[in-house]
This record gives structure tokens, C-alpha cells and sequence, in this order.
């Protein structure tokens, strides 16, 4: 039994935000987001357009496909909401972190998911250039911004925040434009992120000031006569271990405790 024939698509472009069209044996197809149905108006279907707007309140979306003569189908779409997103949300906001979404998705599904993930501000119906302008107002505002998305809508954004981060199974263009990756592609690992983060730091400010400290008070002392050379290299290379050791602490410890007010099943919290 042979398979049915591969069809490659020609001529494609690709509009952000927007939707895409090429052509197949030289039809023009085009792919379209509910909100800009551009070109696909020829052919109404009042049952699906009521049905759209309903699920625009519930948190679906839909997308229609259509040609030069007008629209040809329309497609339902659900993206269930990771499980561990209220509980890195909260994670986050226990860390002194607090969380916001811009989507381009409508705004009734934005509503939904902040208030089912505790996010007080949001964003809805935001085209790639539309995200980036809220990244740009909130630095301008003097914040630090950490991004983090997996779409190919997302790029933009990531190239332009302080830290830009992507999911393990985002689009190449959403990891190619950001600083971290998340292997496991769980926002679990988004606060623990955080955390190991902040005491590298500490741990860098520590083996930094261990290095002033001793070169200050060894280096005047060897240079005057009082410790003997092959004391102060001595005491040089001890001091080069502390600092080695006191970094390993880092590999060595354990992952971040759950910290008060980070929930252990955000479902029930979304409950």
C-alpha cells in the first residue's frame, strides 16, 4: 500500500502576528488568526463566527483557512495550560519576582489564565512588535525583565529583554534568540533558576572579597620581609583552594527548598 503523495507548499510568507499563505500547485492558501481574517470574508459562516466568539470567552481560539475566493474551513484550537504554571508563578512571587503576560492570544483566554496562574497584569491580543513596546515601556520604567516564551511570535521580545529564556521544546527561532534554555521544558525549573542565580552571586561576591582580603594582608607583609617566600606561596595557593571550595558548594548543594506562599498543587489552587 503506498503512501498518499508529499505536498510542498511554495511561495510562502510567513506575516507575524498575523498568519501565513503560500500556494499548492499554484493555489494561493491562506492561514489566518480569528482576529484578522483579511481576504478569507467571502464566504461567512454565521454559526462558526458565533461559536468563536464564545469560545474568545472560554479560552479557545480559532483560525480559519481560506483562498482567493473566500474561506474554506475553520479550525478549533485548545492549548491546555501547563500544570505547573500557578505554582511557578507563586514561586516567582515568593522570590520578590512579580509575573505579567503578553499574548497575542484573545483577550477572554488571557483573563482566564492570570487569574487561574494569580498574575494581576496582562495582556491580550498583542502582535510581536506590540510585546516588544511593553518590554521597552517596563525598562524604560527601569525594570529588569526576564522573557520567557517558545514561539516563533516570541523572538522579538526575547532579543530584547535583559534575559531572555526559552522552552526545551520552543521553536528554533525562540531558542536561537534567548540567553537560557529549559531542557526539561518545565517552568518548575524557572525559580530554582532564579535561586542558583542568586547564590552564584553570593557565592562570587564571597570568594571575591576572601581574594581583596588576603592579598591585602599577605601581599604588604611578604613584600616587607616578614613572611618568607615560600610561606606567602604557600598562603597564596591555600587561599586559591578556599576560593575553589567555597564554589563547589554550588554543585554540591541541594536543589532549592519550596518557599511559604509557593503552592504544592497549583490545580487546586485553580480551583
Amino acid at each position: 500500500m503506498t503512501g498518499a503523495p508529499t505536498v510542498r507548499a511554495s511561495s510562502v510568507e510567513v506575516h507575524a502576528g498575523r498568519g501565513l499563505e503560500g500556494r499548492i500547485d499554484g493555489h494561493l492558501l491562506r492561514h489566518r488568526h480569528a482576529r484578522v481574517r483579511g481576504g478569507l470574508s467571502a464566504m461567512p459562516l454565521p454559526a462558526v463566527e458565533a461559536e468563536a466568539a464564545s469560545d474568545a470567552v472560554s479560552g479557545e481560539s480559532w483560525v480559519y483557512l481560506g483562498d482567493e475566493s473566500g474561506l474554506l474551513a475553520a479550525f478549533r484550537l485548545t492549548d491546555p495550560l501547563r500544570p505547573e504554571a500557578g505554582q511557578c508563578v507563586a514561586g516567582l512571587a515568593a522570590l520578590g519576582l512579580p509575573s505579567e503576560i503578553v499574548s497575542g492570544d484573545e483577550a477572554g483566554r488571557v483573563a482566564r489564565i492570570a487569574q487561574r496562574c494569580g498574575i494581576d497584569r496582562q495582556s491580550a491580543r498583542l502582535a510581536p512588535q506590540d510585546k516588544l513596546e511593553r518590554l521597552k515601556a517596563l525598562q524604560r520604567d527601569g525594570a529588569v525583565v526576564v522573557a520567557v516564551g517558545d514561539g516563533i511570535n516570541d523572538a522579538p521580545l526575547l532579543r530584547g529583554a535583559d534575559v531572555a529564556i526559552a522552552m526545551g521544546r520552543g521553536s528554533a527561532l525562540a531558542q536561537t534568540s534567548a540567553d537560557l534554555i529549559l531542557v526539561r521544558d518545565s517552568l518548575d525549573d524557572l525559580p530554582h533558576t532564579v535561586e542558583l542565580a542568586r547564590r552564584t552571586q553570593r557565592v562570587i561576591r564571597q570568594n571575591l572579597a576572601w581574594s581583596i582580603g588576603y592579598n591585602l594582608a599577605a601581599l604588604p607583609l611578604a613584600a616587607l620581609g616578614f613572611v618568607p617566600p615560600w610561606l606567602a606561596a604557600i598562603g597564596m595557593s591555600l587561599s586559591s583552594v578556599v576560593v575553589v571550595l567555597n564554589a563547589m558548594r554550588l554543585s554540591r548543594g541541594s536543589p532549592p527548598q519550596r518557599r511559604p506562599g509557593w503552592p504544592a498543587n497549583p490545580q487546586a489552587e485553580a480551583a
